[in-house]
């Protein structure tokens, strides 16, 4: 009997002292779950206004790259963050105005932190965004010319639309302007009609490659009936830095990209020439960007 009446007053005190203990405990547990669930929302909202930045970044450089003025990308840099949640944006030109950052901010209500004091956090992200000359691209049509032949032209300022005399026989680069072939076989007027009507021939380049030369000027009905489909179009060229052998055996290394409007040719005759305009556009790069940037780009963010 009075081994059992000790057990009953044991656990009576147990459990009086267990209610102290969760009584004591219990505005720790409340805090650690309202801690848990402001901080989660925390996260959420952080890697929230962080997506927001990095988006308005791309789409302000993407546009910049494009020759959209100061007014438009700001335009499009502040529409794109407070759509996805910002509050604030601020942003700046980098690197000689190739590239921008992105800064915005985003305030949002607690739940529980309200009664620390705390009703209201902010979070804020900055984001840098660059573009320069695309380092690869596929599509291309076979014909290659030289990154220093803009300094032949009188406009030595490489301008976006001006009509460009691309080859002319003058030129006394080696080289100057030269078709090419995709496989190194060499190639003869049919092939070589049927790489330009269709540029998914030539795969995918990248800047550093070399690629073997085609045959010399054609002047023939296929040849002139295939770029007569590119007149007045946009295409894919690359451009090269360096040429090697002769011949068959010539090859070109590539610096860079460039995408023009082709607005005419002559192969007839002395007065040989390709005339075109540059033009910018964008292209997604395998790796990196280019030093010669001739209008091809590729948007990337900065790390």
């Amino acid at each position: 009997m009075h081994s059992n009446h000790a057990v009953a007053q044991w656990a009576k005190q147990e459990q009086g002292a267990s209610l102290v203990y969760m009584a004591l405990m219990l505005p720790f547990m409340i805090s650690l779950a309202a801690l848990m669930i402001d901080g989660s929302n925390l996260y959420r909202e952080q890697f929230q206004i962080q997506t927001a930045t990095d988006a308005a970044a791309l789409a302000g450089a993407r546009l910049l790259a494009l020759g959209g003025s100061t007014t438009q990308v700001q335009s499009e840099v502040e529409t794109l963050a407070t759509t996805n949640g910002a509050d604030s944006v601020t942003w700046s030109y980098l690197t000689n105005n190739t590239g921008i950052q992105v800064t915005a901010a985003h305030t949002f209500a607690t739940f529980f932190a309200g009664i620390l004091g705390h009703s209201t956090v902010t979070v804020r992200a900055t984001a840098s965004a660059h573009y320069g000359g695309a380092t690869s691209a596929d599509n291309l049509l076979p014909i290659a010319l030289m990154c220093d032949d803009m300094a032949n032209d009188p406009d030595e300022a490489f301008t976006f639309g001006v009509e460009y005399t691309l080859w002319n026989g003058n030129m006394k680069s080696p080289g100057n302007f030269g078709w090419l072939d995709w496989n190194g076989v060499p190639v003869g007027n049919n092939e070589l009609a049927d790489n330009i009507a269709h540029p998914g021939n030539s795969g995918a380049w990248d800047v550093g490659d070399w690629i073997p030369a085609g045959p010399g000027i054609q002047n023939s009905a296929p040849v002139r009936n295939a770029l007569d489909t590119w007149l007045n179009k946009t295409v894919t060229i690359p451009l090269y830095s360096t040429v090697t052998g002769n011949g068959a055996n010539t090859k070109y290394q590539i610096c860079s990209f460039a995408e023009f409007t082709l607005t005419g040719y002559n192969f007839s005759g002395s007065d040989k020439w390709v005339k075109g305009k540059f033009i910018q556009s964008l292209k997604h790069s395998r790796s990196g960007t280019a030093t010669h940037d001739f209008g091809l780009r590729d948007v990337q963010i900065v790390h």
